[in-house]
This record gives structure tokens, sequence and C-alpha cells, in this order.
């Protein structure tokens, strides 16, 4: 195996930690956030289902794809939550 289960299960934790922060952020009153917590809700969704599925994964190139997925979904929505 190229990566233990829990290496490749931490970028999700990361992004669905990161994607309820971002939830609870845009839940303030303020104009038009209905897009950003819609995003924020999928890359919350996204990251949980993501736990599940490289938990269960059995093949390695399986969690490293979901690996670097998670990677480029977390600094996606780092980039754009920055960008207000």
């Amino acid at each position: 195996m190229i990566a233990p289960n829990w290496i490749a299960v931490i970028p999700s934790i990361v992004l669905t930690l990161y994607s309820l922060k971002k939830i609870s952020d845009y839940r303030l009153p303020q104009r038009n956030n209905t897009k950003k917590i819609t995003l924020a809700i999928m890359g919350f969704l996204f990251g949980l289902s993501s736990i599940f599925i490289t938990y269960m994964a059995i093949r390695s190139w399986t969690m490293v794809l979901i690996l670097l997925i998670n990677i480029a979904a977390v600094c996606w929505s780092i980039l754009y939550g920055q960008k207000r």
C-alpha cells in the first residue's frame, strides 16, 4: 500500500471541518450568501463521503486519487473563501 488509510482520511477531515466553519460564518446576516452556503454544504458532504470512501477503500491507487482530489478541493475552497 502506498498510503495508510489515516493519511488519506486527514484531508477529508480538514475539508469537512473547514466547510463547517464556513457554513457557520455565512449564516451571519449578510447580503446574498446562498451560493457560498451551498458550496460550503457541498464541501461538507463531499468531505464526509470521502472520509467514508477512503476509509473503506482497499486498493492503494484509489486512496491516492481521493487524497489528491481532497487536497485540490481544500485548496480551492480556501482560495474561494478568501476572494469574497
